[in-house]
């Protein structure tokens, strides 16, 4: 007996061999990587046309740090249906400017919407009810660090650990330092409406229900606590910003 593997499963393992191998155990160098990458390019290339250069490694120093990204350089040729209109077509449109159809013997084409096609592309990735995708010890930063914003606190560079999971709802949990749901999100739609539940501990804090008339919103308990709170950073020195306490 074999295995029997579902094209859609096969893309969900191409995708986490090139998004998440620590996740597979797999591809742990950088050179095991960019082997992996160049051949997955090469068999699209083989397929529908182009020609595969080399995979570049992230520069040292990236300031994109751990998200910098590997990148194969692709050139045209005379395999490729059309210049403009090719699988290749949708990703970084400037970098064929200097480019000309007529020395590959090929027609130029009419222009891809990159915009729509992307989505497109991007919406097989959607997870549904049917098949989930969860992310566990994700680790999130404060937006500040991507775009070089001095802190006013060290402490706030610290990253947090987050685990998600989407399908027919979406559970966002960040873990405190001890590994506990310090905080959760629950999403979903709920009595016909867009919903949220945001949690404590595992305790819920709060229902908010997404209205005609506005956002309504319920705390689970009659003894929960709404106080104005403090004039700080987290309440944006506003005076109209209100504490809950379960």
């Amino acid at each position: 007996m074999s295995k029997q593997i579902t094209n859609e499963e096969l893309a969900e393992l191409t995708l986490g061999l090139l998004l998440n191998p620590e996740l597979l155990g797999e591809l742990e160098t950088s050179d095991q990587y960019k082997s992996f990458m160049h051949d997955i390019a090469e068999v699209i290339a083989d397929h529908c046309g182009g020609v595969i250069n080399c995979v570049h490694e992230p520069l040292p120093g990236n300031p994109d740090g751990d998200n910098a990204l590997y990148l194969v350089s692709v050139s045209p040729s005379d395999s490729l249906p059309s210049f403009n209109q090719n699988v290749w077509s949708a990703f970084d449109p400037e970098g064929w400017e200097e480019e000309d159809a007529a020395s590959y013997g090929i027609e130029v084409g009419e222009t891809t919407d990159t915009k729509q096609l992307r989505t497109q592309l991007r919406s097989c990735l959607i997870p549904s009810e049917q098949n989930p995708l969860s992310f566990r010890c994700h680790q999130m930063r404060d937006w500040r660090v991507a775009d070089n914003i001095q802190f006013e606190e060290q402490a706030d560079s610290v990253p947090w650990t987050v685990n998600c999971h989407i399908g027919n709802q979406v559970n966002l949990e960040f873990l405190d330092t001890d590994n506990e749901a310090y905080y959760g999100v629950l999403s979903g739609i709920h009595l016909g409406v867009p919903a949220l539940k945001i949690t404590q501990y595992g305790n819920c804090l709060l229902h908010i229900q997404m209205t005609n008339d506005g956002l309504v919103l319920v705390p689970e308990s009659n003894d929960s606590q709404l106080t104005q709170a403090r004039l700080d950073r987290h309440s944006f020195h506003q005076g109209h910003a209100y504490l809950l306490k379960a």
